[in-house]
């Protein structure tokens, strides 16, 4: 008999020196919102699109206000001065939706040449 262990999503933050919190998680909620992202945009699975896509996702499963707009401006300010925060994302994202790491990391290589 097949068994899945079931846990909780866990919920992290990203905190700025300012002391401002953004909270994200990737649970289902924000699987099917990067889903939905993926499908109306036609966003490919790399490029600055996506990673802006999965900030977007993972921060509207804990803040329904959050937008598409601050994602952007998020993925650039991390892209810029915290790019351990973003591959910290990224890899939360990949374990979550059970996508191998290593193939994300390799596209978005591909993607920046």
């Amino acid at each position: 008999m097949k068994v899945f262990k079931v846990k909780p999503a866990e919920e992290f933050a990203l905190e700025f020196a300012s002391g401002e919190k953004i909270k994200l998680c990737f649970n289902m909620k924000a699987l099917s919102v990067l889903g939905e992202q993926i499908n109306n945009k036609k966003i490919t699975f790399s490029g600055p699109e996506f990673f802006a896509a999965i900030i977007y996702a993972g921060a509207k499963a804990c803040d329904p206000e959050f937008t598409e707009e601050e994602a952007n401006a998020l993925y650039v300010r991390l892209e810029e001065s915290m790019p351990s925060a973003l591959n910290g994302i990224i890899e939360e994202y990949c374990s979550a939706a059970g996508v191998n790491i290593e193939e994300v990391k390799k596209k978005a290589v591909m993607a920046m040449l």
